[in-house]
Order: C-alpha cells, then sequence, then structure tokens
C-alpha cells in the first residue's frame, strides 16, 4: 500500500507499527487548522518500529523510534 515490502503486513522481518484500541472509545481532539495538536482519547497502544510509544492511553515521551515516510 505504501509503496515498501516492509509495511501493510505482519510477518517476520516486517516492520511493526500497531495501534490497539477499541472502536467505540476514539474520539478525535484535534482541530486542524486551530493549532490545537491534542492526541485522541481511547486509543490504548501504539507499537511503532517494535518500540511502544503509546502505554495505556499515555504517550511515552522518550520513544521517538518513527521515520517519516515521503511518498516519491
Amino acid at each position: 500500500m505504501l509503496g515498501s515490502k516492509n509495511k501493510d503486513r505482519m510477518s517476520i522481518g516486517a516492520d511493526a507499527n500497531i495501534a490497539i484500541f477499541t472502536p467505540g472509545t476514539v474520539i478525535a481532539k484535534a482541530t486542524y487548522g486551530g493549532g490545537s495538536m491534542e492526541p485522541p482519547e481511547g486509543i490504548d497502544y501504539v507499537i511503532v518500529n517494535g518500540v511502544l510509544t503509546v502505554n495505556k492511553g499515555d504517550l511515552v515521551s522518550a520513544a521517538m523510534p518513527g521515520k517519516v515516510i515521503r511518498r516519491a
């Protein structure tokens, strides 16, 4: 989907980018253009490149494992 052989599937050797949430509890709080960068509520866990970045709904501030993917 993104043009990378290590994205868009879960398997050995693939990048581990996973969000764990309950659909009925997610609330978007961002107001694009209004300057608010509030994270959404209801997303319990996020794993980026195998590193836990959201734990029990709280941002793990020291974790910065991701990188920008630019479209060619």
